[in-house]
C-alpha cells in the first residue's frame, strides 16, 4: 500500500488491512476529514474482502481469479472516487481549500491502490525459465502441497519432477534456494517416493539423512540442501514450482 504524506498517512495493520488515518491539523477541514476517512475505510474493506475471496497470493497464478479480484477492487474504487469528487466539490463551494486537499489526497490513494491491483505480484515473486526443452514457473505463495499441485494442473502443467541432479540444481538456482514444493510424494505407499509422473525419486536428490520415512511426512519440498520430506502444509515452505514438458 502506498505511504502518503501531507495530510494523509497510510498505516498497515498486522493482518494486512490498510487503514487510512487522517493527520491532525488546526485547519477548518475537520468535518470533511471525517467524510473522507469514512469513504476510504469503506474502500479498504472492499479491497480486503476481494483479497480474501480471490486469495491475493494465488490469484496471479489463476488468471480468471485475478480478473475477478481486480474487477471487484476497481468497482469499489470507482464508487469511492465519485464520493471523493463530490466531497472535493462541496469543499470548493464552501471555500475550504484544506477540505478539498483532503479529498484529493484520498483520490490519489484510491487511484494508486487500483493501479497496484492490476500487478499484484511484485518483482521477484514469479520466475519463468526453460531448461532442456521444459518450461518452469516458480511462485511464492502461502499454499499447501495439494493446493500447489492443483494450481499447476489447472495451468496445464505439473508440480516439478526433478529427475536429475542437473535439473535439481537448475531449480535451486531459479528459486535462489527458497524452500518450494515439488511433485514428489509417498502417499500411495509409505516409503515409496515417486514423482507425479510415477517415476521413482532418485536417492541422490535427497538432503543428508532424508527421507525420514515418517507416516505423517508424505510430500517433498526442495531446499538448498536437496529434497526434504514434509507435511502437506509446512509453514517453512514459501512457494512451489510448476513444470511443462512441451
Amino acid at each position: 500500500m502506498a505511504f502518503m504524506r501531507r495530510t494523509l498517512t497510510l498505516g498497515v495493520l498486522a493482518l494486512g488491512l490498510a487503514v487510512v488515518v487522517l493527520a491532525e491539523s488546526d485547519d477548518d477541514g475537520g468535518s470533511i476529514r471525517g467524510l473522507v476517512d469514512g469513504v476510504l475505510k469503506e474502500f479498504n474493506k472492499a479491497c480486503s474482502d476481494a483479497d480474501r475471496q480471490y486469495n491475493k497470493a494465488i490469484s496471479p497464478v489463476i488468471r480468471q481469479h485475478n480478473l475477478k479480484r481486480v474487477s471487484r477492487i476497481h468497482s469499489a474504487g470507482k464508487v469511492a472516487l465519485q464520493k471523493l469528487r463530490n466531497i472535493a466539490a462541496d469543499a470548493r463551494k464552501n471555500e475550504s481549500p484544506v477540505g478539498e486537499a483532503l479529498a484529493k489526497d484520498g483520490m490519489t490513494y484510491v487511484d494508486k491502490i487500483m493501479e497496484e491491483s492490476e500487478t499484484p505480484l511484485s518483482a521477484g515473486e514469479v520466475w519463468r525459465a526453460k531448461f532442456q526443452g521444459h518450461r518452469y514457473l516458480a511462485v511464492l505463495a502461502p499454499v499447501s502441497w495439494d493446493q500447489a499441485a492443483g494450481l499447476c494442473k489447472k495451468m496445464g502443467g505439473s508440480l516439478v519432477c526433478l529427475e536429475t541432479n542437473e535439473e535439481m540444481q537448475f531449480v535451486q538456482k531459479l528459486t535462489g534456494g527458497v524452500a518450494v514444493y515439488v511433485g514428489a510424494t509417498d502417499k500411495q505407499k509409505e516409503g515409496d517416493w515417486r514423482w507425479l509422473n510415477r517415476r521413482r525419486v532418485s536417492r541422490s536428490l535427497w538432503a543428508p539423512h532424508r527421507p525420514l520415512h515418517h507416516k505423517s511426512l508424505n510430500e517433498a519440498f526442495l531446499s538448498r540442501e536437496g529434497l526434504l520430506d514434509t507435511t502437506a502444509a509446512n509453514p517453512g515452505v514459501r512457494g512451489f514450482v510448476c513444470e511443462w514438458s512441451k
